[in-house]
């Protein structure tokens, strides 16, 4: 592979995967089909969002702990619809029941119009 042609990008928090596909997608958008997103990040369908993290440790000893967590934002429309139209698009799926997969999998396909989806079996 010539060098240049791969650009990984690293993030910690959702805030950072979303800031950084924004971005990166727009970039490669002005490539057209010369383009390839290929969106193998392991990002949860859930996160705690900087606003409702403790501030401080959480101290032990007083009882049972309840995490409240967001839902984290769908963006693969806005990839494929506005920020890189004409780009080749390569997502992921993840099911823990086979069963459910292929259904899935090509719902994903026909919801956001991308072309490929790869999917992982836990």
């Amino acid at each position: 592979m010539s060098e240049g042609l791969l650009h990984m990008r690293t993030f910690v928090t959702v805030d950072d995967y979303l800031y950084l596909l924004r971005g990166v997608s727009k970039e490669m958008g002005v490539l057209g089909r010369n383009g390839m997103l290929y969106l193998a990040a392991a990002v949860s369908d859930f996160f705690v969002p900087r606003n409702k993290t403790s501030e401080h440790k959480i101290q032990s000893g007083k009882g049972s702990l309840i995490i409240e967590m967001d839902q984290v934002p769908k963006v693969l429309k806005p990839v494929v619809a506005e920020w890189a139209r004409e780009g080749f698009v390569v997502s992921f799926k993840l099911e823990t029941d086979a069963a459910f997969f292929v259904p899935k999998a090509q719902a994903a396909l026909e919801r956001y119009g991308h072309q490929v989806v790869i999917g992982n079996d836990l």
